[in-house]
């Protein structure tokens, strides 16, 4: 495809959390089989991106400790991209780093989402939205999600599997990160050796495995944190029911995370900063993906500014106060 001229563009990679995530099996390939609610944040990376004569992908980025090659999710992103589509263009990616590097709230992966988004757009009709998916989950099990327009997900399946979902709206939320980085591939590895694999647990997901997304299912109303004078719509304890409907349920929305106890267990700060936001006022509280980060939903403003200037007295730059983003 001949390239007619240098051509930029701005685009953005939000943050995510799960507020449940089960671990259903482990498949002969030693991919993990989920079932996951995410929601997208206002939380995220910057990334501009310059197309230009030539070949090859340049990453640049003043964040400390980020790798610039292959390693980085947005370079092997535009590397995908180039190779499916057939291309011979030089890609510049200028990376704004917000999101705290191996911290359970999807950075890497939102950036690779953004990248193949991005590029979709300066190249169109390059690719179609069914083969951008296979590349998505090609690169993460997040990846999909991010890339997708949806602010918020059932996802099952290594991830590849999703079905739109109401996000959360009317709620503020803390992410606390203790500043140290987590390996997933620990956290599974050690998840596995435990042996706690529950093919009981249930999701609402109805997409097939193709990698293409699933298509919403209805206009279900967003997911308050308060609903009917139960100020508790977030429940504490895991719920092992999961609705088949595409959003979490008022009074039976489940907070869990199968993989906190590993980590919990090795660094047992993190329940000390769950403690914290719930003593602060959180409705709930929980850490993300393999962690480290822990959030609380707050449903009073007052009571989550006061959470986090309370956290970033200790813990400084690595606490935010974002809220659930509504659109992509």
């Amino acid at each position: 495809m001949p390239l007619l001229a240098s051509q930029e563009l701005l685009v953005q990679a939000p943050a995510k959390v799960n507020l449940y995530l089960e671990v259903t099996g482990r498949r002969p390939d030693g991919y993990h089989d989920l079932a996951t609610f995410m929601q997208k944040l206002e939380l995220g990376d910057t990334l501009r991106l310059r197309v230009g004569a030539g070949e090859g992908v340049r990453l640049r980025s003043a964040a400390p400790g980020l790798p610039l090659d292959e390693r980085n999710l947005a370079v092997r992103a535009a590397l995908a991209f180039v190779r499916a589509a057939g291309l011979a263009a030089a890609i510049e990616i200028t990376l704004e780093k917000r999101i705290p590097v191996a911290a359970g709230l999807g950075g890497g992966s939102s950036d690779a989402a953004a990248v193949l988004n991005g590029l979709a757009v300066l190249f169109p009709g390059a690719l179609d939205r069914e083969r951008l998916f296979d590349l998505a989950l090609g690169l993460g099990a997040d990846v999909p999600f991010l890339l997708s327009g949806h602010p918020a997900v059932w996802a099952t399946g290594v991830g590849e599997c999703l079905t739109a979902a109401a996000p959360l709206h009317d709620c503020h939320v803390v992410l606390v990160n203790p500043g140290f980085a987590v390996s997933t591939k620990w956290v599974f590895e050690t998840f596995a050796e435990l042996g706690r694999f529950d093919a009981a647990a249930g999701t609402g997901a109805t997409a097939s495995a193709s990698g293409a997304m699933a298509r919403p299912l209805g206009e279900p109303a967003n997911l308050a944190l308060t609903t009917g004078g139960n100020p508790y719509i977030l429940g504490r304890e895991k719920d092992r029911t999961i609705k088949t409907e595409p959003c979490l349920v008022a009074d039976r929305a489940p907070l869990w995370n199968a993989l906190e106890r590993v980590t919990v267990r090795r660094y047992p700060e993190l329940g000390d900063i769950k403690a914290q936001l719930l003593a602060d006022g959180a409705r709930g509280a929980l850490m993300s993906g393999s962690g480290p980060t822990v959030f609380g939903l707050f449903g009073d403003e007052r009571r989550a500014i006061a959470s986090h200037r309370s956290f970033v007295r200790k813990y400084g730059d690595n606490v935010f106060l974002t809220k659930p983003l509504q659109a992509t």
